[in-house]
C-alpha cells in the first residue's frame, strides 16, 4: 500500500505486512482514512487479495493473475463468478449487498471437480 504521509494517516500507522480482518476495527479505520484521502482529491492505491473487501471499498478494481491484467473497471461491472473462477479457481455465486449494492462473493462449499 502506498500513501502520501499525512497527519491523518500514514503507511507507518497501518503496516501492510499484517493480515487485516474485513470486519475488524482496523479495517474500518483504514477504510475511513482512505475515503477521506480520496475525498480530498488524492489518488489512493491499495493492493488487496480479498476480492470481497476490494469490491466493497474500491471505486475501481484492477484484477491480475500471474502478472497479467484479467479485468478492470467498477466492481459492479467486473466482479462475476467467471472472474472468481479465473483468479482463484473456485466456483462461486455473486450477490448484491443490500446496504451499498457492492458485489459480494460467496464461495461454493464443494470445489468443482
Amino acid at each position: 500500500m502506498l500513501a502520501e504521509n499525512t497527519e491523518k494517516w500514514s503507511t507507518s500507522s497501518y503496516p501492510t505486512d499484517e493480515a487485516i480482518s474485513v470486519t475488524g476495527e482496523l479495517d474500518l479505520d483504514l477504510s475511513s482514512a482512505v475515503k477521506e484521502l480520496a475525498a480530498e482529491g488524492k489518488t489512493v492505491v491499495v493492493v488487496l487479495h480479498d476480492l470481497i473487501a476490494a469490491a466493497r471499498y474500491a471505486d475501481r478494481l484492477v484484477a491480475m493473475k500471474d502478472g497479467k491484467l484479467v479485468a478492470e473497471g467498477k466492481p459492479s461491472d467486473i466482479v462475476s463468478s467467471n472472474l472468481v473462477q479465473t483468479l482463484y479457481g473456485i466456483e462461486s455465486t455473486i450477490v448484491t449487498a443490500p446496504d451499498d449494492g457492492a458485489p459480494v462473493v460467496i464461495a461454493a462449499l464443494e470445489p468443482n471437480t
